[in-house]
């Protein structure tokens, strides 16, 4: 029986582990209140797993009383742990939809508190057990340590089935399966008496948890992370990449410095903006955006402020890059000088390459200026 009990334990705490670590990893950079829920739920029961394996495996070994206690101990006092977690838990699921009075969760903690403090009563007092020639003999109080639990267990639950309406079908059928735990447990208990195996089956159940619904909580706060993500770093008017994110790019040290940088600016737009209005404005920056994208193709374009444009380049040669310069130039002109533009290629500071496209920029703005006769005020 202990070889089959260890076994299952030991299968447990691997599963329970890699799951732990799978939730944590996964969802390090965006973990809502469900999923550091899961987490702690997923810590305390490898704590409790550990333990209970501890106990069975120095249960006449350790020859230290105070330990002994201790072990025997915690493997009754875990199990309200789990339920007050795995209570927080169910009720985090029913919270995103609707607030859940703080009175419940001041009962669902004091009740499974007023239990653990029975039980380390009990093992003052001798009831619950005392250890005899580095061994457990059970008190009366052993055999109501069930009780408890599956109480909890009906009435958490017929609490969750009022706050059904609140949570998806996909929840409801995870948080149900941790009913198994008290069934199954209180089977095993008729089958080995002396083996007291809750923990297993919680494990079980909280892999069935994970599988059925923790995952897909992690996975989609990963999505919504990354639509986030990319909605602060993107221009909404055109799609580029906006000033944040060509903040970002300049100071990454895994980017270095860029082999190229071409600066560009529109003209006439606050023209267009003051005599047809900002939706002809909006639609001329457009306009640019899309002659820029469709001349450049190897390098990053970022729309850094209303009507300024920067392209960086990483890792192309000068004669691609002149080409492209050519070719962006080209379609500039086509389209009436809609921008100016100036570039620079090779440096030692991106920064520093940056300013000196910029400078290039005016220069060719005040020869579009002077050439068309157009006031640069307008």
């Amino acid at each position: 029986m202990y070889i089959a009990f260890a076994g299952s334990n030991n299968l447990c705490i691997i599963f329970t582990l890699i799951i732990l670590i799978g939730a944590t990893v996964s969802s390090r950079k965006h973990r809502d209140l469900s999923t550091k829920l899961f987490i702690a739920l997923c810590s305390v029961e490898l704590f409790a797993l550990v333990n209970n394996l501890f106990w069975y495996t120095y249960e006449g070994k350790l020859r230290s009383v105070a330990l002994l206690t201790y072990l025997k101990l915690m493997t009754y006092v875990m199990i309200d742990v789990i339920l007050i977690v795995f209570a927080l838990y169910a009720f985090s699921f029913v919270s995103r939809k609707k607030r859940v009075h703080p009175v419940l969760y001041g009962v669902t903690i004091a009740v499974a508190v007023i239990d653990i403090l029975q039980l380390i009563h009990g093992t003052i007092t001798g009831k619950l057990f005392v250890v005899v020639d580095y061994h457990c003999v059970t008190g009366a109080l052993s055999n109501e340590t069930a009780k408890f639990p599956t109480i909890y267990y009906i009435w958490l639950y017929a609490t969750l089935f009022y706050y059904r309406k609140y949570m998806s079908k996909r929840q409801i059928i995870a948080i149900s399966s941790y009913l198994l735990i008290p069934l199954l447990d209180a089977i095993m208990r008729v089958l080995y008496p002396v083996r007291n195996i809750s923990y297993v089956w919680a494990a079980v159940c909280l892999q069935i948890i994970y599988a059925i619904e923790q995952s897909h909580v992690i996975y989609t706060a990963q999505i919504r992370e990354k639509i986030l993500k990319e909605a602060s770093h993107t221009d909404p008017l055109t799609g580029l990449k906006n000033r944040r994110s060509f903040d970002e790019t300049l100071r990454s040290p895994e980017m270095g410095v860029p082999s190229g940088v071409i600066f560009c600016d529109i003209n006439s737009l606050k023209y267009e903006n003051d005599n047809f209005g900002h939706s002809a404005g909006d639609a001329l920056i457009s306009r640019f955006a899309d002659i820029l994208c469709s001349a450049i193709t190897d390098g990053e374009v970022f729309r850094i402020s209303g009507d300024e444009f920067v392209v960086l380049f990483y890792k192309v040669g000068d004669h691609t890059f002149n080409k492209q310069v050519r070719d962006l130039s080209d379609k500039i002109n086509a389209h009436n000088r809609i921008a100016s533009i100036g570039y620079v290629c090779g440096g030692e500071d991106a920064f520093d390459m940056v300013g000196q496209a910029e400078q290039a920029m005016y220069a060719d703005k005040e020869r579009y200026y002077r050439e068309t006769g157009k006031d640069r005020r307008t």
